[in-house]
């Protein structure tokens, strides 16, 4: 019995140690710990399904961005292509002849005209070498190849005949007016300070 009541009191001596211990090393209690743990867990679980829709959503977006590059890509070929053919086919229409050089790295575009295609002469490279009325006509030319490829709802020419001589103008106008008959969806104004009944 006696020895009993001993162990009961070291018993007790080493349970309180324990808790003394146990406070001055303020260590949490374990049911605080577990609420914590669960908490935290939550917390986790949430975070790997935001992360989960943010990579799906990125992933995405990568792709939306590949599929509109690829296609941009296509419809600038498409833009290069129809309008060098479309600048070829109205040149002709003045006996001339021509090519549109694009530079997608360098943003440039360029014109070659060959001023007399029965001729077979060498092509104009710089624009500045043409006269007033040959520059006039490139020019018309080039926005009229640019508007066949570009949907747009209004197109207004402003001066488009300045420096033209009456053959020129006669052929230009006839283009625009052929273009805007095409374009029934569109809208088209022309400016000019000479008179139309020509």
């Amino acid at each position: 019995m006696k020895q009993r009541s001993r162990y009961n009191i070291k018993l007790i001596h080493c349970v309180r140690n324990k808790k003394r211990k146990k406070k001055s090393l303020n260590l949490p209690d374990h049911t605080l710990v577990k609420k914590q743990y669960a908490t935290a867990l939550k917390n986790l679980e949430e975070h790997n399904l935001m992360v989960s829709y943010i990579t799906r959503t990125y992933n995405d977006l990568e792709q939306m961005r590949k599929d509109r590059k690829k296609r941009f890509k296509g419809m600038r070929s498409y833009v290069s292509k129809m309008t060098g053919v479309m600048f070829n086919t109205l040149l002709s229409e003045n006996k001339q002849a021509g090519h549109v050089n694009w530079s997608h790295t360098n943003k440039s575009l360029d014109v070659e005209v060959n001023l007399d295609a029965e001729k077979n002469n060498a092509a104009v490279k710089n624009t500045k070498q043409l006269s007033g009325g040959e520059r006039s006509t490139t020019t018309l030319v080039l926005l009229l190849s640019l508007l066949f490829c570009v949907d747009c709802p209004f197109t207004v020419m402003d001066e488009f005949d300045v420096c033209m001589d009456e053959k020129r103008r006669s052929i230009s106008l006839e283009q625009l007016v052929n273009m805007a008959e095409k374009n029934e969806d569109r809208q088209f104004i022309f400016v000019t300070p000479h008179s139309l009944e020509s």
